[in-house]
Order: C-alpha cells, then sequence, then structure tokens
C-alpha cells in the first residue's frame, strides 16, 4: 500500500488505497445477482379426504318430496288435455309420454288414437279388466294411494277418452263409424253402464262394476 505527502502540509493518518478490483465506500454497488425461482405447484384436493359429512362435489341433494309416479301421471294428463284441445301432436309431451308407458310395461300403442280399444285387448287380454272398471276402480283397502296404479290408470284413461272424444273431424267411413262405436262401448263399461245405455241417452247408468269383467263392449 503507498502514502502520498504534500510538502507543507503536516502528514495526517496514512489513508489506505485498496488494491485493484476492490469496491470503495460510497460506490454504487450493481444489480444483485437474480435467483431463479421454483414455479409453485397447485395440489388438487382430494374427494377421500374431505371432512366428513360434506360432500366432495357440490350439487343440489335429492328432494325426498319430489314423487316421480305423481309426475309421470301430470304428463299423461296434460297430453290428453292438449289433444284434446288441438288435434296436433305436441312432441314433447308425446315422447315424455311414450317414455312413461313403456316404463310401466304398457303397450306403446295406448299413444295412438287410431287404433282401437279392441285391438288392444286383443293383443294384451290382461288388460281387458282393467278397462272394464278403469273409472270405477274399487276402494283401496288400505286406505292408501298406489301411485304405480294410478299412473297406469291415467294411460288407459287417456286412451279411452281420446278415442272416443278426439277421433277428428270430416267425412267418417263405415270403417271409421263402427271402430268408433266400438270404442264408446269400451267407455260406457269403464262408466259402469250396459252397451248402448250412454249412447241411448238411457237412464240408471251408475258407476259401478258390471258383470262380465273381461269381455269385449258387446259382451
Amino acid at each position: 500500500m503507498t502514502t502520498a505527502f504534500s510538502r507543507g502540509t503536516t502528514p495526517g493518518p496514512p489513508v489506505p488505497v485498496p488494491p485493484a478490483g476492490c469496491v470503495s465506500p460510497g460506490d454504487t454497488p450493481g444489480p444483485p445477482a437474480r435467483q431463479r425461482q421454483r414455479p409453485t405447484r397447485h395440489r388438487e384436493a382430494d374427494p377421500s379426504k374431505q371432512p366428513s359429512g360434506q360432500p366432495a362435489e357440490s350439487g343440489a341433494p335429492p328432494n325426498p318430496a319430489v314423487d316421480p309416479n305423481a309426475n309421470r301421471r301430470q304428463v299423461l294428463y296434460w297430453r290428453l288435455l292438449a289433444r284434446l284441445f288441438d288435434h296436433e301432436e305436441q312432441a314433447t309431451l308425446e315422447s315424455a309420454s311414450l317414455a312413461v308407458v313403456e316404463d310401466i310395461g304398457l303397450p306403446p300403442a295406448l299413444l295412438d288414437p287410431q287404433i282401437a280399444v279392441d285391438s288392444i285387448v286383443q293383443r294384451n287380454p290382461e288388460l281387458a279388466a282393467e278397462f272394464d272398471t278403469l273409472l270405477a276402480p274399487a276402494p283401496d283397502a288400505g286406505g292408501g294411494r298406489d301411485g304405480a296404479a294410478e299412473v297406469r290408470r291415467a294411460a288407459l284413461v287417456s286412451k279411452v277418452l281420446l278415442n272416443v272424444f278426439a277421433s277428428g273431424s270430416g267425412t267418417v267411413t263405415a270403417g271409421q263409424l263402427a271402430r268408433w262405436q266400438s270404442d264408446a262401448g269400451w267407455l260406457e263399461r269403464a262408466l259402469g253402464c250396459k252397451p248402448g245405455q250412454l249412447r241411448g241417452g238411457r237412464a240408471g247408468c251408475q258407476p259401478g262394476r258390471m258383470p262380465g269383467a273381461g269381455a269385449g263392449p258387446g259382451g
């Protein structure tokens, strides 16, 4: 290290001279070296580690108050009303009713108003007794409501009423008239009337089970 003196001055304490490459006090230091940062990983929540009593997925819980049989019955009756007041098919109601009929094990032909009840009964003889007591059902022994039975009844009621009261308009052929008379006979049986009693305007037609259940409308 070298110390410098000037003439006529009293030498003070020696000033150290830093060696080359050293930073003197007061000098501005350069920017610090950058440190490499590790990317932060987000861990997904494990459904198996959810607190007990809390569902892993968000969603509305099933409502136990909703009765599926009531919904099915409403679909069939809404279709019945729509077809009684408008002969045009409502695609949504038709597809929903078809799903209901197939789900409860009834033939899809019930939804076709061009097919007579006689044809349905010939292909499905077990339905004859149900048509016969359709609008005069026996009281439930248990006092409760059988939701599945009511859905089945709604499908059969729709068939009889649409065949009789929504048969269309215009020119009627002999075959169409015979089919309508046959369907009207099934409606009479469903109401507890004798064949021709309702169409003839005769008194004494009371709802109830009539003898000969399972026979055709003319029996």
